[in-house]
C-alpha cells in the first residue's frame, strides 16, 4: 500500500468512527453561539419568511451538520458490505453515526418549535 493510499484509508476510518461525533460537537457549539447572539440582538436582524436571519443560520447549520453526519453513516454502511477483519469497527461506526445524527435532529427540533423565545 502506498503512503497516499494509507493516508486515505486512515482518513476514511477517522471519518467513519469520529465524523458524527465531531460534527455533533460543531453543531452544538454553533447553535449555542448563534442562539446567544440572537438573544442579545433581540431578533432585530433581517426578517425573511417570518423568521430572523439567526434562525435561518441555525437551520442552515443544522442541515449542513446533519448531511455530513449522514454522509459518515452512509459511508460506514457502504464499507460494512465488505467482509473483512474490521467488521466490528464498521458496525460501531454505523451505531455511533446513527446516534449522533439523531442527536443533531433532537437539538434542532426545539430551535424550530421555540424559534422566537430567548
Amino acid at each position: 500500500m502506498t503512503k497516499r493510499a494509507a493516508m486515505k484509508q486512515r482518513f476514511l476510518w477517522f471519518y467513519i468512527l469520529l465524523g458524527g461525533a465531531v460534527v455533533w460537537l460543531v453543531h452544538l457549539m454553533m447553535t449555542y453561539a448563534i442562539g446567544e447572539f440572537a438573544c442579545i440582538s433581540k431578533g432585530r436582524w433581517v426578517q425573511s419568511e417570518g423568521l430572523s436571519s439567526t434562525n435561518w443560520l441555525i437551520y442552515l447549520t443544522s442541515i449542513v451538520c446533519l448531511s455530513v453526519s449522514i454522509g459518515a453513516l452512509w459511508l460506514s454502511i457502504r464499507m460494512n458490505k465488505d467482509d473483512s477483519k474490521n467488521r466490528f469497527l464498521r458496525k460501531f461506526g454505523i451505531f455511533v453515526n446513527l446516534i449522533f445524527s439523531i442527536a443533531i435532529v433532537a437539538q434542532t427540533v426545539p430551535n424550530i418549535i421555540f424559534s422566537g423565545d430567548c
